[in-house]
């Protein structure tokens, strides 16, 4: 599976509906993998797509990053450009 399906808020909310069902014990079982694995596939995802923020993002004179009113990073262009071009490609990837 495709890192960016596990990402996708649509592919959470379902899996949120799932674990909540009544299922079969063998179905529950694998259901706790998948959303074990999503999970700890989610939290590595967030970790380098913030480190990537750090590394990328407009900096105010005390180091710390520029932020807009809707509260997200600022970048240049050319930062942004390569931020999106490297979160694609960690998108891209498979996990198991």
């Amino acid at each position: 599976m495709k890192l960016n399906k596990l990402v996708d808020p649509q592919f959470q909310s379902i899996l949120k509906k799932l674990a909540m069902q009544e299922v079969p014990l063998r179905t529950a079982f694998k259901l706790k993998g998948v959303i074990k694995l999503s999970n700890d596939e989610l939290a590595k995802y967030e970790e380098v797509r913030s480190e990537a923020l750090k590394r990328l993002g407009n900096k105010n004179e005390d180091g710390s990053l520029e932020i807009d009113d809707n509260n997200s990073v600022k970048l240049s262009d050319d930062n942004m450009k390569q931020f999106v071009s490297e979160l694609n490609e960690v998108l891209a990837m498979d996990v198991s």
